[in-house]
């Protein structure tokens, strides 16, 4: 049995594609949520950073195309790729009282 190479463009097609529509389904419940808390369209109340968590290994090639996949899905295009550990450690900063006095270095 040797590897189908036609399979392969296929599973690749295919992931694209659930993570398109993941990303689209996600998008639309957020969306839907805060519209439905806040009374009214989303935008009109708040401006939208988008920050997605991707593991730390990863290339610059796949983190791009995680970022069209997102703008595919209708995410803002200026969405922000970070890596997981910086997102758990922005989370950590964000959400202890014991850092808020402290001052954040950007690397």
């Amino acid at each position: 049995m040797g590897d189908d190479i036609g399979g392969a463009s296929n599973q690749t097609e295919e992931a694209e594609e659930l993570t398109t529509a993941y990303l689209r389904s996600i998008w639309s419940y957020t969306q839907n949520h805060i519209q439905r808390y806040v009374g009214r369209p989303w935008k009109e109340v708040y401006s939208t950073k988008v920050v997605v968590g991707v593991p730390a290994i990863w290339k610059q090639s796949t983190k791009k195309k995680v970022s069209s996949l997102a703008a595919e899905a209708g995410l803002p295009e200026d969405i922000f790729i970070v890596s997981e550990p910086e997102a758990a450690a922005l989370a950590v900063f964000r959400d202890r009282e014991d850092f808020k006095d402290s001052f954040k270095v950007r690397v």
